[in-house]
């Protein structure tokens, strides 16, 4: 078993296949974060900064169709809510916006 604050393979990548091991999603995270860019949207003559993963919370509510939610979740400066909201994006947006990390909202209830 691994002590608690390494990683638990030599590597250092926070991944094991020991059943007995800690998986370090932390390290996992800052290993995916470091190929990420600065990711930026053009929506209304404005540029908007954005978050470098989609939350898990986003799919619930995307859902829920709680769409101030996700554009909470989506940008980085969460002042810009509700200027962005004021461009009102639609459905075709934030499926542009999702487009641009490889991911989907998922299957609403509605679909």
């Amino acid at each position: 078993m691994t002590s608690q604050g390494t990683a638990p393979d030599p590597e250092g990548s926070g991944a094991s296949s020991r059943s007995d091991d800690v998986v370090d999603l932390d390290a996992l995270r800052a290993k995916r974060l470091e190929t990420v860019g600065e990711r930026r949207i053009r929506l209304g003559g404005r540029e908007w900064v954005l978050v470098p993963e989609v939350p898990f919370e986003f799919a619930e509510a995307w859902a829920a169709r709680r769409r101030t939610r996700c554009a909470h979740l989506l940008l980085a400066d969460k002042d810009d809510v509700e200027a962005f909201m004021a461009c009102e994006p639609s459905n075709e947006d934030f499926n542009a916006l999702l487009d641009s990390y490889a991911t989907t909202p998922g299957k609403s209830s509605a679909s």
